[in-house]
């Protein structure tokens, strides 16, 4: 039967898909030699697993649901080979780049033609709908983002000057006329600055997981060339306040400018403090989503530790023994006879083992309860899965009413 109620789906050069049977790579073995024997696929060592088999342009994935989310095997289709087997119509073989990654895909139903169908599609999407990577310089962004300081000091520098001579040579009426175009081109230059800062912000929040200690070296860089700024601004201001004729003007102006620039400055540090946040909230995030597989990879460790501990024990077959309602019974409990025990104290000592063996099992522990199937169950309880002929030599020997 089908794994999922997902459709078939296949879109040429995009996506195909469907319910297989996969059997994944055993260990010691090689499946390239294991192919050429006609009896493996019928072996117990083929455990043939039901998988959703996905295959795009650029990989094929295993997946055990129709959700897609636990994975079982991920190969690069452009470094597999796709192998047929020989007079098999409806397997065929993957071969990954590592010698692990080999893996044996099955048709689920009786569809003629499968591995033909697969081989025709798997060369399709790998030689014919491959597409090229694109190449994404990171550091273009940072490339930019330099030049356009240097020319933004520069300009700055430019229009400094200009101005200084400009109120020497012209009269009152043009160094107003002036200031009034310093302030507009300051807050061009602040809303320029805003602008560089939310593109900075996105840059930011894309490449924190890969350069977590940039943002502190850039804040810092920034840090003196604001300062840089303002000290070039305040050498200009000192100038000008020389200039007795214009003093009203330009102090009036450079308040303009100053509050602009305050304005400008709290905009960003506000931008600034809400990526500390993010990135804050993203760290604690990955935290917790650390803390919750490291917590299931415990719960998994602990369980397999159980199973193993259930699987090699070996117990003593004397606390195991049929019961006898005229009164004996055979084995013996902890070394003390019990031949001579009443039925009742028989069941009481029953109930004593049952409740030691299986108290976390309610099914079993009501088995183990009654009287005809305690011996068998009892018997189980004491020897495991890899000692079966202990158990079995205990089936015969406390068991079994000929040989009492």
């Amino acid at each position: 039967m089908p794994i999922s109620n997902r459709p078939t789906r296949y879109d040429k050069c995009h996506l195909k898909e469907n319910d297989v049977f996969v059997i994944l790579k055993p260990k010691g073995l090689n499946l390239l030699n294991e192919i050429t024997n006609p009896k493996f696929l019928d072996s117990d060592a083929s455990q043939k697993l039901p998988a959703r088999i996905t295959m795009n342009n650029k990989s094929i994935s295993f997946y055990k649901d129709e959700n897609l989310n636990s994975n079982l095997l991920i190969l690069d289709l452009q470094s597999t080979e796709f192998v047929r087997i020989k007079n098999v119509e409806n397997c065929f073989l993957l071969h990954g780049k590592l010698f692990t990654q080999q893996a044996i895909v099955c048709n689920i139903g009786l569809q003629p033609g499968f591995a033909a169908e697969w081989d025709y599609d798997f060369h399709l999407f790998k030689n014919q709908c491959s597409e090229k990577r694109p190449v994404i310089k990171l550091n273009a962004d940072a490339e930019i983002k330099g030049k356009l300081n240097a020319k933004l000091r520069k300009l700055k520098q430019d229009l400094i000057a200009e101005k200084t001579q400009k109120a020497r040579a012209l009269s009152q009426k043009e160094e107003e006329k002036t200031i009034k175009n310093k302030v507009d081109q300051t807050q061009a230059m602040a809303l320029l600055a805003i602008q560089k800062e939310n593109k900075l912000e996105q840059l930011l929040e894309k490449e924190e997981a890969l350069r977590e200690g940039e943002e502190e070296n850039q804040l810092e860089k920034q840090l003196e060339k604001e300062q840089s700024k303002k000290e070039m601004l305040m050498r200009s201001i000192k100038e000008k306040e020389m200039e007795e004729q214009f003093n009203i003007s330009k102090e009036n102006a450079e308040n303009a400018i100053k509050k602009v620039k305050e304005e400008a400055k709290s905009a960003i540090n506000k931008k600034r403090d809400e990526i500390k946040k993010k990135i804050v909230q993203m760290r604690a995030k990955s935290d917790r989503k650390k803390a919750a597989i490291k917590s299931k990879i415990l719960s998994l460790k602990s369980e397999t530790v159980h199973q193993l501990q259930k699987y090699s024990k070996k117990g003593d077959s004397n606390r195991c023994f049929l019961p006898n309602p005229t009164g004996k019974a055979s084995g013996t409990d902890n070394g003390g006879k019990i031949e001579n025990k009443s039925y009742e104290e028989q069941l009481k000592h029953i109930e004593t083992v049952c409740s030691a063996a299986f108290s976390s099992n309610i099914a079993k522990f009501m088995e183990c309860m009654l009287p005809d199937s305690f011996c068998f169950v009892c018997c189980e309880g004491e020897f495991g899965q890899m000692h079966l002929s202990d158990r079995e030599r205990c089936y015969n020997q406390k068991c079994n009413k000929n040989a009492q």
